[in-house]
């Protein structure tokens, strides 16, 4: 799935196409770095809130390029954002933020 580069469980991969759903009402792509804490954990879903980058559609190829390959550059620094989850397993909402 884009956005991900390691093997993930189907559980974690239902939570992290409602983050995708929310950058895509945002015109953009998620790219996930790390966890940061606060698990969800149920019997069909499982998130924790999420660090990585929102880039716009229209910039995600070339962002993920250098993603893939290591370390994005500074140039990225600015759409480092937090997937921030809220509510419960049936009735989740994402947030995305920028801090």
């Amino acid at each position: 799935m884009r956005g991900i580069k390691t093997q993930e469980g189907e559980k974690f991969i239902e939570f992290f196409m409602l983050v995708q759903a929310e950058a895509n009402r945002r015109h953009s792509v998620f790219f996930l770095e790390c966890g940061e804490g606060h698990d969800l954990i149920s019997d069909t879903i499982e998130g924790e809130d999420l660090r990585g980058w929102l880039i716009p559609e229209e910039q995600a190829d070339k962002f993920e390029a250098e993603w893939l390959s290591g370390e994005p550059s500074q140039e990225w620094e600015n759409l480092i954002s937090w997937a921030i989850w809220s509510g419960n397993a049936m009735n989740l909402q994402i947030e995305i933020k920028q801090f």
